[in-house]
């Protein structure tokens, strides 16, 4: 509610003639799950899907929503990019069914397998944005950064942005492919492993006594 607040006062407040950036972080998805009985506008939220983290989730929605609709109902949508994306997958390792749950898997991995490779992002860009489409082609959220450059037409200045690959063209068409070929995540927490995505394999590698790997 608060998040949502502040975001409508900027939109209010700002000269919307003047570029802007938002980044709004939503923690639904992280503990403590304790959602809210009903949402700012009063629609029941608390128990509408019989868990409490997806009753959260249910907030999220709700509150993108209201999001879009402080942009949409000022006729910004026309020079205004929206992306959507989750920080990771958040899944738990120890309960994928493909994964024994021993001690080299234990701890924070799930970066490493599909939830730092394979997350959800939505984008939207009226009039340069297909609407309704896929695309398929290895992407990264250290990509935005030079992404949103591209599409307002911003040199990126030297030294800055270094992993970053405007995948741009690939948004606007189907038949532009990333030029992104490799995507690595470290995870350097309590047990050490990385993993790294080449086209369509994917190598992982745990350190420890045995140094384990895998290729997919």
């Amino acid at each position: 509610t608060r998040l949502v607040k502040e975001v409508d006062d900027f939109l209010e407040n700002h000269d919307t003639a003047d570029p802007f950036f938002l980044y709004v972080g939503l923690g639904q998805v992280h503990t403590p799950h304790s959602p809210p009985k009903f949402y700012m506008d009063g629609t029941p939220v608390k128990g509408v899907f019989g868990h409490p983290h997806l009753d959260l989730l249910y907030e999220m929605d709700l509150t993108v929503g209201s999001l879009m609709s402080s942009v949409e109902d000022r006729g910004l949508m026309e020079n205004t990019i929206i992306v959507f994306a989750s920080d990771n997958g958040g899944l738990n390792p120890n309960k994928l069914g493909y994964i024994v749950s021993d001690r080299h898997f234990r701890g924070s991995k799930a970066s490493i397998w599909e939830g730092g490779h394979t997350i959800p992002m939505v984008m939207r860009y009226d009039g340069v944005l297909p609407s309704g489409e896929n695309r398929t082609g290895l992407v990264g959220l250290n990509d935005i950064y030079a992404t949103l450059a591209d599409f307002v037409g911003l040199d990126i200045p030297d030294g800055s942005a270094q992993d970053s690959i405007s995948f741009a063209d690939h948004a606007k068409s189907e038949e532009k492919t990333s030029d992104r070929e490799f995507f690595g995540v470290w995870n350097w927490a309590e047990n050490r492993a990385h993993g790294i995505r080449y086209g369509k394999y994917k190598y992982a590698m745990m350190f420890n006594d045995t140094n384990d790997e895998y290729l997919y």
